[in-house]
């Protein structure tokens, strides 16, 4: 178990997450968070490595407070 900090956070993108989401929700884009200043998808956020489903992939981790992320927003 990680235990860095109360605001530490994993970004991780899933496949089988992100169909489950356009499936449900059709008309939403997957929400982004910034990786050296290229927005990426991701589908979860966690606290600690061991709760990562098998087919996720960490996208980016750290100080939540410091990673600047985009909200799934309508597709127009």
């Amino acid at each position: 178990m990680d235990t860095k900090s109360a605001f530490y956070r994993i970004y991780v993108y899933s496949d089988t997450e992100a169909g489950r989401m356009m499936k449900n929700s059709p008309n939403y884009s997957l929400p982004k968070v910034y990786v050296r200043g290229i927005a990426k998808d991701y589908t979860s956020v966690y606290r600690c490595n061991d709760d990562i489903p098998s087919d996720g992939r960490k996208v980016t981790s750290g100080d939540m407070r410091m990673i600047r992320t985009i909200e799934r927003q309508p597709l127009q």
